[in-house]
């Protein structure tokens, strides 16, 4: 996973990707602490929904959406009765 200044400069890697998960679709949360991103685990074949801090630590497993597929992440409150 990739991050870039507006300008186009700065371009780094937050997350790479590893043996077990590719990383696409990146949304940063509003406060800009966290990126929600879809995660397809490589070993499954499933696309999960993942997070990580901004700075590329502490992924964690939000939802499991097996045997679904993962489009557009995106942060938001609950719908009403989640």
């Amino acid at each position: 996973m990739l991050a870039v200044r507006s300008n186009g400069s700065g371009l780094k890697v937050i997350r790479p990707a590893t043996e077990r998960f590719r990383f696409f679709k990146p949304v940063w949360s509003p406060d800009g602490r966290k990126i929600l991103l879809g995660c397809n685990d490589q070993s499954t074949q499933v696309d999960m929904i993942c997070s990580v801090k901004a700075n590329g630590n502490g992924l964690t497993v939000v939802i499991d959406v097996s045997p679904t597929h993962v489009n557009y992440p995106a942060w938001g409150p609950l719908a009403e009765g989640d």
